[in-house]
């Protein structure tokens, strides 16, 4: 059973439109749970909106000139999902600083103490280390709450 959020949604990103429920090809046998497909929505809703809040890249580091289109950089790896929705952790970045901070992430960890303190540093990465698995309503929620 599909979601209703899912069925027929579109998600308008740097001037054209996107669908949320990507049919699947027609040789594959299994279907995407509704998990994935909630996450893969919040996924795509959460970068959407960072892009549209931040519109420019806010990595200060003059040695890299910004260059390509505004990315979703998160300053802890959004592999932990504890985390990985979190909006105070993620700032939109151009491809090239986004890059950078992949293989060097004291720029971004010293832009961000500097701006919000060790504290909120110091909570995310405990917030980091904890497990989180989202039931499907907090998931939902999520994509509403970035739509």
């Amino acid at each position: 059973m599909e979601s209703k959020i899912l069925r027929g949604a579109y998600v308008k990103i740097a001037g054209r439109k996107h669908r949320l429920d990507k049919p699947t090809r027609k040789f594959s046998r299994s279907k995407k749970s509704r998990r994935k497909i909630l996450e893969a929505t919040v996924e795509m809703l959460f970068r959407a909106f960072i892009r549209n809040r931040d519109k420019k890249c806010c990595t200060p580091d003059i040695r890299i000139k910004c260059g390509g289109p505004i990315q979703c950089g998160h300053l802890i790896s959004g592999a932990g999902k504890s985390v990985r929705w979190d909006e105070r952790f993620a700032f939109g970045q151009c491809r090239n600083h986004n890059k950078l901070h992949e293989y060097r992430p004291e720029v971004m960890t010293i832009w961000f103490i500097n701006k919000f303190g060790k504290k909120l540093y110091h909570e995310g990465e405990y917030v980091a280390w904890t497990t989180k698995k989202h039931t499907l309503a907090e998931l939902e929620e999520l994509a509403e709450k970035f739509k």
